[in-house]
């Protein structure tokens, strides 16, 4: 039987609503980034290759003239134009976050070493988790950081920031890469007053204890189906109801946020010889068949709590 694939975001969603979980990672439906998720790429884009050595006089120009130099403002640029974040507000909230993230301890102070963009794997008999750590600095007293960018407008509260599964799950592969638990510190690059929030350290038996853990959410995962989709939505929650959305503009003008899954749409899917959906988009050209793969034209009909006027069936060719 295949591993379940795991992750911080993956389990998040879960929780979050069943039936996003669902849209997302059964259906495979396109996702569609938001000004957000798009701003906070651009800025790791831009951080990673700032923290090495023959970069560091722009590290020192950032910190000492409180601008960005023309070529780091270039490099952002290129990635803002590919992500379509490029307009002027969009942009210089960009611009404001990368400056965040130099001002606060960037090359981390006292650090024997430091690693950007560390790549980790967890394996197990029943699942498997692959990501990437923002920053890892290492000390002569055998302390490891691990720090973690976050770009959104909200910061944990204090629920979130103590039974973080991000935290969690950093602590695990640095156990295991390096044999020691770290310190985690997430720094919210829209917060230059106190862009710091660190989370509890943890211990190798509430490690252990959160494997165990993992392995039931995997076991879940592994029966999941749409019948089981259905039965935890945001909607009927109270704390995730707000996930759900509002139809219609805000007194500015602006469209007010709602669920990418909410109402229907067409797209357009990568499938295999099985008609068994690998990869979707919005757009056709998006989409590179290889062989006994083609792009057939979807539809989807739309979350069940908005649209019960719809078939029961949310996903069928077109």
């Amino acid at each position: 039987m295949e591993k379940i694939k795991l992750s911080a975001s993956k389990i998040k969603t879960l929780k979050d609503c069943s039936w996003i979980y669902w849209c997302k990672y059964h259906l495979k439906l396109p996702d569609i980034a938001n000004d957000g998720a798009s701003r906070g790429s651009c800025v790791h884009y831009v951080l990673d290759p700032l923290l090495k050595e023959k970069h560091r006089k722009h590290v020192d120009c950032i910190l000492g003239s409180n601008t960005i130099p023309k070529s780091v403002e270039k490099l952002a640029l290129i990635h803002a134009k590919k992500l379509n974040v490029n307009d002027i507000e969009n942009f210089n909230m960009i611009k404001e976050m990368i400056i965040v993230a130099v001002q606060y301890d960037f090359l981390c102070s006292g650090a024997q070493k430091i690693t950007s963009e560390k790549e980790f794997t967890i394996e197990t008999e029943k699942f498997i988790i692959r990501g990437f750590i923002d920053k890892t600095a290492e000390y002569e007293d055998g302390r490891t950081v691990i720090w973690d960018y976050k770009t959104s407008k909200s910061k944990f509260d204090k629920k979130e920031i103590k039974y973080n599964i991000q935290s969690f799950i950093y602590s695990l592969a640095c156990l295991k890469l390096l044999g020691r638990i770290p310190e985690i510190k997430f720094l919210f690059l829209r917060y230059p007053k106190q862009p710091v929030q660190e989370a509890d350290k943890l211990t190798k038996k509430q490690l252990a204890g959160f494997e165990i853990f993992l392995e039931s959410v995997a076991n879940y995962l592994s029966k999941f189906d749409r019948n089981m989709a259905l039965k935890d939505l945001a909607y009927f929650k109270v704390e995730t109801k707000w996930l759900c959305g509002k139809e219609g503009n805000k007194k500015d003008g602006t469209p007010n946020f709602i669920c990418q899954y909410r109402n229907p749409f067409s797209f357009y899917g990568l499938v295999d010889e099985n008609n068994k959906v690998i990869k979707s988009a919005m757009k056709e050209e998006e989409l590179k068949p290889k062989e006994n793969q083609k792009i057939k034209k979807l539809y989807y009909k739309g979350c069940p709590v908005f649209n019960r006027n719809r078939l029961s069936r949310n996903f069928s060719l077109t």
